[in-house]
């Protein structure tokens, strides 16, 4: 598939930083992070909203710590 939709977005300094620490350190370009990030997003945001309510609404099981 072909790449011809640009995206531009502005950042403040720290979000940044914050994006090519990020991608540095999992050595990938901040461009595949936010294609990655693109990909998992859900094919039917309606159904990914439900999902989302249901685990959230869900009782929280107690941690424990050995």
């Amino acid at each position: 598939m072909t790449r011809d939709k640009p995206i531009v977005i502005r950042v403040n300094q720290d979000e940044y930083e914050k994006i090519n620490r990020y991608a540095k350190s999992k050595d990938l370009s901040v461009v595949q992070i936010i294609r990655d990030y693109i990909k998992g997003l859900p094919k039917n945001p309606d159904r990914a909203d439900a999902t989302r309510f249901i685990c959230w609404s869900a009782t929280p099981l107690p941690l424990t710590f050995i």
